[in-house]
């Protein structure tokens, strides 16, 4: 082949393509009543489900290791919103306050739960959170960084905060995620977490592997 001549047909294609596919975007988010990705939903949701486990595995109470966990992200403000008045986990444990004592929860349970969320914020601990609901809270929050879904879920965002990446870039970014991820591992502190966090890095190395193989033929 000419030298050079790959270059310019791969110039020439991403600038076509990347025209396309801006035209493409556009007529889709005029038709949608749906955020693309509620990713701060996914997440709570995922928490929830992981705090009832390690809660069922250990001897935390399981009513407020979920409230907390259905509450602890509520008051974090979202990609590109200004920061809310209070550290998310003091205002999220405020709105927890006011709504739980609505429902008729007694006073001593909800301050339970608002104490698992105004500490579940960090990414790292050198010692175990007290009470243990507040550990659960928190390794649950942290467990969802570690696995495959949150890798899923990183590729999915990926896009908004470096619009136009390339498989390459995104395997890169997962990459470099891995030390952040390690440290996580080294934070839990229950039995059931450790064995979860064990497993999950494992899943996102293997992914890692696996992923870089195709793109390196």
């Amino acid at each position: 082949m000419k030298r050079g001549l790959e270059s310019k047909i791969r110039t020439l294609v991403e600038r076509e393509s990347r025209s396309q596919a801006m035209d493409e975007w556009s007529e889709f988010f005029r038709t949608m009543d749906l955020p693309l990705f509620n990713y701060r939903f996914d997440h709570v949701l995922q928490v929830v489900r992981i705090a009832k486990y390690l809660a069922e595995e250990t001897s935390a109470n399981v009513d407020v290791v979920v409230m907390a966990a259905w509450f602890h992200d509520i008051d974090r403000p979202g990609i590109d919103n200004p920061p809310t008045p209070l550290p998310h986990g003091v205002g999220g444990a405020e709105r927890a306050r006011e709504f739980l004592l609505g429902e008729g929860v007694d006073s001593a349970t909800v301050e339970r739960v608002c104490d698992a969320i105004r500490k579940h914020p960090g990414y790292t601990l050198k010692a175990p959170l007290e009470p243990l609901e507040a550990q659960i809270v928190w390794e649950a929050d942290k467990l969802t960084k570690v696995g495959l879904v949150q890798t899923v879920r990183s590729i999915i965002l990926s896009t908004r905060y470096e619009p136009n990446p390339t498989m390459e870039g995104i395997l890169e970014q997962v990459r470099k995620a891995l030390p952040q991820l390690r440290e996580i591992v080294a934070s839990m502190h229950t039995e059931p977490a450790k064995r979860l966090a064990k497993a999950w890095i494992q899943n996102i190395e293997f992914f890692i592997n696996k992923l870089e193989g195709e793109l390196n033929l």
